[in-house]
This record gives structure tokens, C-alpha cells and sequence, in this order.
């Protein structure tokens, strides 16, 4: 596992199973599911099964981590709060530590002092994303459904600007849809991501323009860099602790 933990989710949220965006714990989050999340990118992929080929794969998972600096961890609720920009940091100065070389360091605080610390991995995202001292709403989305032998939680995750997804990980395309991104399973590269899950692609509408994406693959759209983590269905045999479908996307919008 990396030394990151991710926030959104595709079986990778916080607790529960294992899943294609991240792991829990200190990595990014990227889309839906268990422990955390972050869609991949690039990458090839290893041999077909059942006649789909295998999804690619990279060493590099776009996604966001986040952590309640009071406690060190990750929360299980859902909330939207206001909260103003601390600080921005390019962590590959080295001011972030070596568990997060590749990331920008975003702390946020509420106006009663709670304070978030957010890590985000993202190729090109732009060093203005932020402004310290920017007025900013913060907003994560949990869910916890049953399995039958456990739990598969999801978090979805969008620090926001007004109507715009400044950074966003969901584990849902319906978190994203008051955002003006709109976004939809198509054929596009469906591919076996492993024995339980085959994931299609998206069709991805913001502004006037609709553009197409595989799993693990990243689309510009204006301002938009959205990196695609999957729409995934079971195809195979029951898979420990895990539920028939999920979903998971990334991104942020420049300004």
C-alpha cells in the first residue's frame, strides 16, 4: 500500500473492502467503495478475462486525501461547511514530509477553528487552484450500505467554489450534478478490472460539450480535467465484502 490515504471512493473509501481508487488510511480518495479512492490513469493492461480485456493500469492514482486535523483521521459522516484556505503547498519541496512527494497540500479551517488538511494528486493541477485566504465550501458524502457480511463505505468529496468543483473524488456521478458535470455510463472501454468487477466508461457533459472517457483515463473539457475511475458491475462470483455495483471519478476545474 502507498503512503497515502484518499478520500473518495470506488471500494476504496474508509472501512469495508478494497477498491480500484485508493486505500484507506493515507492516500487520496478517488471515487466509491471501501476504503478510499483514487481513478487511475495510463498505463497497460495485463491479459483479457471472459472475453474483456483486462482495464489499464498506472502507478500513478489521481485522487484526494483528507484529514480532520483534530484527530488525525477521516470522518464517517456526511457535512458541507464553510471553510477559508490556510495555506496551499507544493509538496514536492519536501515541506509536506516524504509520505506525500507528488501532492498539494491544501489546509483548510472552519470559522470555529476545526481545522482539514487535504492532499491532492493530480497531474497539471495548476499551483493557483486555491488562494490562501479564500472563502471556500467543503463537502463530503458518506455512505455505508450492507453487504450481507459487512459494510462497503463510500465517501464522495468536493471542496468547492460557488458552483464550481474546485477538487473533487465521488463514489457517485449524482454528488457531481450540482456542479454543472454530468456524467454517464457508456461503452466506451469496458474492461475487466479484476475476477468480481468489469467497469465501462463515461460520457461526461459540462458546459455545452459532452466528450467520452475510459476507465482509468482522464478528459479535459474546458477547465475540467476529469479522470474516470469506472462504473463498475459484478460479473463474477460473490466477492467478499463487496456490493453488485459502484462508481468512481475525479478531477478538479481550473479557474
Amino acid at each position: 500500500m502507498s503512503a497515502r490515504t484518499f478520500v473518495v471512493g470506488v471500494c476504496l473509501v474508509v472501512g469495508g473492502c478494497s477498491s480500484p481508487l485508493a486505500p484507506e488510511g493515507d492516500g487520496p480518495t478517488g471515487g466509491s467503495g471501501g476504503q478510499g479512492g483514487s481513478a487511475g490513469t495510463g498505463g497497460a493492461g495485463q491479459g483479457g478475462i471472459g472475453g474483456i480485456a483486462a482495464c489499464v493500469s498506472s502507478n500513478f492514482s489521481p485522487g484526494v486525501a483528507i484529514y480532520d486535523d483534530g484527530n488525525g483521521s477521516t470522518s464517517r459522516t456526511s457535512f458541507m461547511v464553510p471553510v477559508t484556505v490556510v495555506s496551499s503547498d507544493d509538496c514536492a519541496s519536501g515541506v509536506c514530509g516524504a509520505n506525500y512527494t507528488g501532492a498539494r497540500r491544501i489546509v483548510l479551517a472552519e470559522a470555529g477553528g476545526k481545522r482539514w488538511t487535504m492532499y491532492a494528486y493530480y497531474s497539471g493541477l495548476p499551483a493557483d487552484i486555491v488562494d490562501v485566504g479564500e472563502a471556500l465550501d467543503l463537502q463530503q458524502v458518506f455512505r455505508s450500505v450492507g453487504t450481507g457480511v459487512g459494510y462497503f463505505d463510500t465517501r464522495s468529496l468536493v471542496l468547492a467554489r460557488g458552483s464550481t468543483a474546485v477538487i473533487f473524488a465521488v463514489a457517485a456521478a449524482s454528488d457531481l450534478a450540482p456542479y454543472g458535470i454530468t456524467v454517464v455510463p457508456s461503452a466506451t472501454g469496458l474492461c475487466k478490472r479484476d475476477n468480481c468487477y468489469a467497469s465501462s466508461g463515461a460520457d461526461v457533459t459540462y458546459g455545452t460539450e459532452t466528450r467520452s472517457v475510459a476507465t482509468g483515463q482522464t478528459v479535459n473539457i474546458g477547465k475540467l480535467s476529469f479522470v474516470h475511475g469506472g462504473f463498475d458491475s459484478a460479473v463474477g462470483p460473490f466477492c467478499g465484502d463487496s456490493i453488485s455495483y459502484k462508481q468512481s471519478m475525479t478531477g478538479f476545474t481550473a479557474r
